[in-house]
């Protein structure tokens, strides 16, 4: 909203799997000035590129996508294109290394209304270390990072950005469970929006 006060400025979109569907990361790509970093599921497939040939097709659909980049599937995996190693310590106090990777304009496969290879990413792999080099999770985290601005995005900040959801999750969780943060159900916008506001005061 270029009305706002920072309605010219960068602005990154932190979600969690749900968000990485088709019909939402298109539907946001017109505004100029968001990036959507979103986690995905371990299951999904990616592609590169596609190589163009000096002979472009004369007949034919155009080639949209290139090589398969499968997340569950190491030997499709390429060398990333850019890796960050940073130090970080949990709040118990145990200390880890976190190693962010990075491919570039990969693309999603999409529908004959949503042209999801007019929209590249930066996929990004999550790892973290122990200091003795253990892996602390069973998987890696996998996020992409999208928007005509993605690459001003750092992939320390990009991590940093995503943290930040996981105090979100809980708050969440507890409204949900507790406060019945979710379950009021009206047909008038107002009272649910007051009811929010409620929950959000008890907690």
């Amino acid at each position: 909203d270029k009305t706002l006060p920072f309605g010219n400025h960068l602005s990154v979109l932190a979600g969690d799997s749900v968000y990485s569907s088709i019909e939402f990361l298109n539907k946001n790509a017109e505004h100029e000035n968001l990036v959507k970093l979103v986690r995905v599921r371990s299951n999904r497939t990616f592609y590169g590129m596609p190589l163009y040939s000096a002979y472009p097709r004369k007949k034919g659909h155009p080639q949209w996508y290139g090589a398969p980049f499968k997340l569950n599937d190491p030997s499709t995996h390429p060398e990333p294109e850019e890796s960050k190693t940073v130090p970080f310590t949990f709040r118990n106090g145990r200390e880890c290394e976190v190693t962010i990777e990075a491919w570039y304009d990969k693309h999603m496969r999409g529908k004959r209304d949503i042209p999801m290879h007019n929209h590249p990413f930066t996929l990004l792999r999550v790892t973290v270390k122990d200091k003795n080099g253990k892996e602390v999770f069973k998987r890696p985290m996998w996020l992409i990072l999208t928007g005509k601005q993605r690459r001003k995005i750092s992939l320390i900040d990009a991590y940093d950005a995503y943290r930040q959801r996981f105090d979100l999750e809980h708050f969440f969780r507890f409204g949900k469970n507790r406060l019945l943060m979710a379950s009021y159900q009206t047909p008038e916008t107002e009272h649910e929006e007051n009811w929010w506001e409620i929950a959000g005061l008890a907690y």
